[in-house]
């Protein structure tokens, strides 16, 4: 079974804490990491407006949303 990479597509900016990705219209978006008390998750950032993910899966899914937004402008 082959291992699909999450993070193809995006780019490292900083060692395991951010990563950044074109959405297609102009815009960049940011997915990064946090961590607030026993919390953590994912947290995806597109003009300066943050939304937080408990997880990986729902961050990338919340992309994948805008990208095909973008594409079908």
């Amino acid at each position: 079974m082959t291992e699909v990479d999450p993070f193809a597509g995006w780019e490292m900016r900083s060692v395991g804490c951010y990563w950044t990705r074109p959405i297609g219209d102009g815009r960049t978006a940011t997915l990064s990491t946090w961590s607030r008390g026993g919390e953590s998750g994912y947290a995806l950032t597109v003009d300066r407006v943050e939304t937080q993910f408990p997880g990986l899966d729902e961050a990338l899914a919340a992309y994948d949303e805008l990208a095909a937004a973008a594409a079908a402008r």
